[in-house]
């Protein structure tokens, strides 16, 4: 029963998602959206527990070791400026990450895709470094906004660790692996 709410819900969320996103001035969502992961951290937590206790899925997990991409000595929001010039934007309705020793939660979360409605996209997550500079986590994967693989982005259908690394380095030079 879950997997056919999930098959029914994923795109319908996706729709909803896509059209929010469409509304939200775009500086809301590039650099300046620094407000999103505050009200992700408050949020997603009991969110994450009510899914899960309900056979619902989850809303926030640890990152694997494979979808480290490197450091930088720069700040997250340096790196968002970078990601954002890239044409990245900010992902307010991702599920909430941490790394994986589950020491840290993500500072930000950004998407780079052709168009709201591509197949897929690049998930780019910053964690801040006890040094200021930042860790870089990524991968490759079915796109949250297009209701036709809404689905298997939810269930990691597709995800590609090392297709994400690179594609990432590539955007951000500045990291060191």
């Amino acid at each position: 029963m879950t997997e056919i709410l999930l098959k029914v819900f994923a795109p319908l969320v996706a729709i909803m998602a896509s059209t929010l996103k469409m509304m939200i001035p775009k500086r809301l969502l590039g650099n300046e959206g620094w407000h999103w992961n505050p009200i992700r951290r408050f949020l997603l937590p009991p969110l994450d527990r009510l899914k899960r206790d309900n056979g619902l899925g989850y809303s926030a997990y640890k990152l694997d070791e494979d979808e480290y991409a490197g450091k930088t000595s720069l700040s997250p929001r340096e790196v968002g400026i970078i990601i954002a010039e890239s044409g990245g934007t900010r992902m307010p309705l991702s599920a909430l990450k941490r790394d994986p020793d589950g020491d840290r939660i993500e500072k930000a979360s950004w998407a780079v895709r052709e168009s709201v409605d591509a197949e897929y996209q690049l998930h780019i997550m910053l964690f801040e470094r006890e040094d200021g500079g930042t860790d870089v986590y990524a991968h490759y994967e079915k796109n949250a906004y297009n209701p036709d693989v809404a689905y298997e982005h939810y269930r990691g259908i597709g995800m590609d660790y090392a297709k994400g690394v690179e594609k990432t380095r590539e955007i951000i030079p500045e990291i060191e692996s």
